[in-house]
């Protein structure tokens, strides 16, 4: 049938109902309708291109003139009339824009109707098939495309949010913002999107937050997700994923600990945990040291109910060089501090050296110092021993200045007798120091040292940690004389820990590697010579053992 011009009334004609423009222009509009004011007629060179529906009409080129003349008190327009499938008419539509000019968004809108696997081999109506057409990039729709697949998701979201002016500059401007949204996952683009309706970023800036993202979204395994990943909707973004592998490992720590009480009603404490969690999201939920507190709380109430051995502990009076409680090849993961050999002799502390600290350190710690290294050579023998392959080892230590020479942990690690083959090494800044000795500067670094045996085996997710790490030392005049604290032993666990693997510090002390272990949800076991250290460590943490200290 021949395209026919015919005068119809406004009445009976629709719009697309797949009109891709999410605003008319109101420009456009009163342009038009003033001319049409001022000649009182509607020149046949501009008219509607239709097509009859269900005994109506239905526009396929020419709403912002259907428009105008209802603005201009019209009756009656001047239509092309053509038969026209409703493939034909939608590409129709999208053609007839490039004449009148869409945004980005938009256009995306547009081409989600197009089925993209067409437009090759001579084919009609694909997204490349239209490109060729209206001589744009194909790349440059993918994009349109992306940011419509994020604004179609939203679009109640957004359009109930922003009044309709700000909706139509949204959709002017954000066109390359919501295609880099489109970047991240899915669960991620509200957020996203919410955080750009309330600021001005630039792309570069959305980019730099989605990738963030993608990386906390990484980070969180999916039933942690509705609790930690809402994260992201903090405003300094900066770490966040380290901050969130945290707060998993933490959480997951406290249901393998449940698990560790066979006793209990298992589903009630995991899910009055998650109840405490999701009830805290935004607030405690995403604080390591509230988690913590619950943890200590949980594991008071399971040992009452159980009145057994706290699982996956072992304890023992031992030398770190001759372990022969601990079979070969059977530890994952060794987190130590071996004695720094002090000296038992008073030694500077404050007051700019001047005030000397009483009974040295508070234990014997002198010796010859060939005979220390030959010690701690003796140690790594044995703790390679007892690693498995893909075992890593990470000895805290630091340099020591012995009549004005500088002694270094690396001349005995790089002894050619120790097996273990050094990987990285962490400087350690606390911050403070005991040592104010007016002749030196202050040493206020240490040094974790950490080696493998044969590759390291190591999580699937990436460490995210630099090599210099910065928090204070334990609290002094602790019952320990020299402890550390418990987020050196949590920050290795965090970068290489995995489930089901056991830990071991053959210098165990007040065993907060044991306790960070347990923490976990790891098999913990602590070495230490001393007895009455580990009795202590017991008590204080409140632990039931099987066997005598």
């Amino acid at each position: 049938m021949r395209d026919q011009i015919q005068q119809i009334p406004i009445d009976q004609i629709d719009d697309h109902p797949d009109n891709p423009r999410l605003f008319l222009r109101e420009e456009v509009i009163d342009g038009i309708a003033a001319q049409l004011e001022e000649s009182h007629q509607f020149d046949p060179a501009h008219a509607l291109l239709v097509r009859p529906v269900n005994g109506r009409y239905q526009i396929v080129r020419g709403h912002h003139r259907k428009e105008a003349a209802l603005q201009a008190n019209l009756s009656t327009v001047p239509c092309w009339v053509r038969e026209m499938s409703d493939d034909d008419a939608y590409w129709e539509l999208g053609l007839s824009n490039t004449q009148d000019g869409m945004e980005g968004v938009e256009w995306g809108m547009f081409l989600l109707g197009i089925e993209s696997g067409k437009g090759g081999a001579g084919q009609r109506g694909g997204v490349r098939e239209f490109a060729r057409e209206t001589d744009q990039k194909h790349g440059t729709l993918s994009i349109y495309r992306q940011a419509a697949r994020v604004y179609k998701k939203l679009s109640i979201y957004i359009d109930s949010f922003l009044t309709p002016d700000e909706l139509s500059n949204f959709i002017r401007t954000k066109t390359y913002h919501l295609a880099a949204i489109h970047g991240a996952p899915g669960e991620l683009w509200l957020q996203l999107v919410d955080w750009l309706m309330d600021t001005d970023a630039p792309v570069v800036m959305v980019k730099d937050k989605v990738r963030k993202l993608k990386d906390l979204d990484a980070a969180i395994p999916k039933k942690w997700q509705q609790t930690f990943l809402p994260i992201g909707q903090m405003n300094n973004d900066d770490g966040l994923a380290q901050k969130a592998k945290r707060l998993v490992a933490l959480a997951d720590g406290v249901e393998a600990m449940i698990d560790g009480h066979e006793m209990v009603d298992r589903e009630s404490f995991v899910a009055s945990f998650h109840k405490w969690l999701q009830d805290g999201v935004g607030g405690y939920s995403w604080q390591a040291d509230a988690i913590l507190d619950y943890q200590q709380e949980l594991r008071e109430a399971l040992n009452k109910l159980s009145a057994r051995p706290t699982k996956n502990l072992h304890l023992f009076v031992s030398r770190a060089e001759r372990m022969q409680e601990i079979e070969a090849e059977s530890i994952d993961l060794i987190i130590t501090s071996p004695p720094y050999n002090l000296g038992d002799e008073s030694w500077p502390m404050g007051g700019q050296g001047r005030k000397p600290r009483e009974h040295g350190i508070g234990y014997g710690d002198s010796q010859e110092e060939q005979e220390y290294y030959n010690w701690q050579v003796d140690v790594f023998k044995e703790l390679y021993r007892v690693a498995k392959e893909g075992a890593s080892l990470f000895y805290n230590h630091k340099p020591r200045n012995k009549d004005g020479r500088l002694i270094h942990p690396l001349d005995w690690i790089r002894d050619k007798d120790n097996p273990w083959v050094l990987r990285q090494e962490i400087v350690w800044d606390r911050g403070s120091t005991h040592n104010h000795s007016p002749t030196l500067f202050w040493p206020e670094d240490e040094r974790i040292y950490w080696m493998t045996k044969g590759k390291p085996a190591l999580p699937e997710s990436s460490i995210g940690a630099s090599t210099v790490w910065r928090f204070h030392g334990p609290v002094a005049d602790t019952w320990h004389p020299a402890p550390f604290g418990e987020e050196l032993p949590r920050k290795i666990m965090e970068a290489v820990g995995r489930p089901g693997i056991t830990v071991l510090d053959p210098f165990a002390g007040s065993c907060t590697t044991v306790k960070v272990a347990l923490d976990f949800g790891y098999t913990a076991i602590g070495i230490d010579i001393s007895s009455e250290y580990l009795n202590k460590a017991i008590e204080e943490n409140k632990w039931m053992i099987e066997h005598e200290i």
